[in-house]
Order: C-alpha cells, then structure tokens, then sequence
C-alpha cells in the first residue's frame, strides 16, 4: 500500500500539477522545477540537521508559522489568484507595450526610407 501510495502522490505531483501549470508551454521544464523540491529538500535536511537541537521547543511553532508564511506568499501574486481588475489592468500594460515597441519600429522603419 506504501508504494501504491507513493506512486500515486508522483503521478499527481509530477505529471499532473506541473503539466497543467505549463498549459502549451515547454512541460519538460515545469517538470525539472517539479522534481528539484526532492533532492533540494534532501540538501536542505543534511545541512540543516545539525542546528535542529539548537532550537528551543518553545520556538518551533513560531519558526513553522513563519516558514508557512514564506510558501502562501508566491501564491499572493499568482495571476490565477488576482483580482479581475488587476489582471486587466496587466493585459492593458503589456498590450500598450507591444503597441509601443511596434510605433518605435515603425518610425524607425519610415525615417530610414525618407
């Protein structure tokens, strides 16, 4: 059941998420990023190992919370989680910009034939 388990938690972790997360983008990458937690959180166990007695029990809770805190803020400013407004107001930037880059190399186009 262990393995059972753990091969579903892959298959949902690694080829489900990141695969959706990538939409029509390259996935082989979103992969790689969804694959890295692994031997990053393996690292991370080694060197912080050492300085866990170090900790008082006493502060544990507070240094969990503000790990938690740390992981929640990226999802802060995920698009998916933005207001209808502000995500507007990103697609108008980024239009005015392409609109912006095209005029400048339209000119430029135009004062090189004059």
């Amino acid at each position: 059941m262990d393995g059972v388990a753990w091969g579903l938690f892959a298959l949902t972790f690694f080829m489900v998420i990141w695969g959706e997360l990538a939409g029509n983008r390259v996935k082989e990458k979103y992969y790689f990023i969804g694959v890295l937690a692994f031997p990053l959180s393996s690292y991370v166990e080694v060197v912080v190992t050492p300085y866990i007695g170090l900790i008082p029990a006493s502060a544990s809770f507070s240094l969990a919370s503000f790990f938690l805190f740390l992981a929640v803020l990226p999802l802060m400013y995920a698009p998916e989680t933005l207001p209808e407004k502000k995500m507007q107001i990103r697609r108008l930037k980024g239009y005015i910009e392409q609109a912006k880059k095209f005029t400048e190399k339209y000119t430029k186009k135009n004062s090189n034939k004059n």
